[in-house]
């Protein structure tokens, strides 16, 4: 058996061993899986979708205190979405766009995300925030 036929299959297989390694990678965490704000604080992060006048997922629960990160992505027509009690709100995201909001959930209750464009929260698409103790 020659040098090359020995090397060939090695280097291959490390090769396919290294490209495995980097797939599984994308979803395993050696130090901490969880996204951290610049003070350290863990992030809970949500993409909320909206799809022909829902939002999707249309419920997010957190505890008080959590930092949360919510993206928000427009599918058909340009939106802008608030959130109750809160004081935040998105510019408005043309169809396709997304924005994320970040903020610390200080104060436990239901809190209702929700189109300020059309003035119209009883039409949609509408979502809640439930920060529980």
């Amino acid at each position: 058996m020659n040098r090359k036929t020995v090397i060939f299959p090695i280097t291959v297989g490390l090769f396919l061993v290294a490209l495995w390694g980097l797939n599984l990678g994308q979803n395993v965490c050696l130090t901490s899986c969880s996204p951290v704000d610049s003070e350290g604080r863990q992030v809970r992060s949500f993409t909320v979708r909206e799809y022909s006048f829902e939002l999707l997922p249309s419920t997010i629960q957190v505890k008080k205190g959590d930092v949360v990160s919510i993206m928000f992505i427009t599918t058909n027509i340009p939106h802008g979405y608030t959130l109750d009690g809160y004081d935040i709100e998105t510019g408005i995201i043309p169809a396709g766009g997304h924005e994320t909001v970040e903020f610390t959930a200080d104060r436990t209750g239901i809190f209702y995300f929700h189109d300020y464009t059309n003035n119209r929260i009883d039409i949609g698409p509408l979502g809640k925030l439930i920060v529980t103790e």
